[in-house]
């Protein structure tokens, strides 16, 4: 009953006037469901280390149970990873919630706890198989690990689930790169430029590609268009590396 009046009117969207309802019947008495309720709507409004305060209280009444996702929210947007990943990890639906799965690997992934976010992000493909965010950050932390064809494998079906997006591509020219896969990898670089045709990494690198083949012209030409596309990289590499009848004007 303490709650009915607030809800009331927080779906007439007056926050303000829900707040001081809340504040009152705290005074009277101490309920956790308040403190939440007050939490809930602080957060909302970016009140967040004020929402913090209101959930802990409500932590101390009785088990922390779905406060946990919101209070790893909150650690998530002030950065600090490792109070976020703690909160995750004592949420007590944390395997059946793709959502709270997925935080919980960004944040693994911000720590540098790679192998931790890639065991996270197959959890979240357990239950969204074609998720892309899911399948990318994989591939990312297997990079990082150097399992690299595990890393092109999660690349490979993100490529798959949002063919648009020109990172894919780029993660998997890098992949192709390091399996010594040269024209492979050019080949994922050219599906970044077409989407793309200023995607400096790729420009770049497919000049790399063409100088570890021995195509010193096409290195150039490519460092080249990524040079007028604004790449500082690619203008060094030019000085370095190519003679003057490599490069056109």
């Amino acid at each position: 009953m303490r709650l009915k009046r607030p809800f009331r009117v927080l779906e007439k969207g007056d926050t303000i006037r829900a707040m001081g309802i809340i504040n009152k019947r705290i005074q009277r008495t101490e309920s956790a469901a308040l403190y939440k309720l007050r939490g809930e709507i602080k957060q909302q409004r970016g009140d967040l280390h004020e929402a913090l305060v209101d959930y802990q209280t409500y932590c101390i009444e009785q088990p922390c149970g779905s406060v946990q996702l919101n209070k790893a929210r909150i650690y998530y947007k002030l950065n600090d990873f490792d109070a976020a990943i703690y909160a995750l990890l004592s949420f007590p639906r944390l395997n059946k919630s793709a959502d709270a799965l997925k935080l919980l690997g960004i944040c693994q992934m911000h720590s540098e706890k790679y192998q931790e976010a890639l065991e996270t992000f197959d959890k979240v493909l357990a239950l969204e198989p074609r998720d892309f965010k899911a399948l990318y950050n994989a591939g990312v932390a297997a990079y990082q690990l150097s399992k690299i064809d595990i890393a092109q494998s999660h690349f490979t079906d993100a490529s798959n689930a949002l063919p648009g997006d020109e990172s894919v591509w780029v993660a998997l020219g890098l992949c192709h790169f390091e399996m010594e896969e040269y024209e492979a990898s050019n080949k994922a670089y050219r599906q970044a430029i077409a989407i793309n045709s200023d995607n400096h990494q790729a420009l770049v690198n497919i000049g790399v590609n063409y100088y570890q083949l021995g195509d010193h012209l096409n290195t150039c030409k490519y460092w080249q268009r990524a040079s007028k596309a604004g790449s500082k990289s690619a203008q060094l590499k030019i000085g370095r590396y190519c003679s003057k009848e490599h490069v056109s004007h």
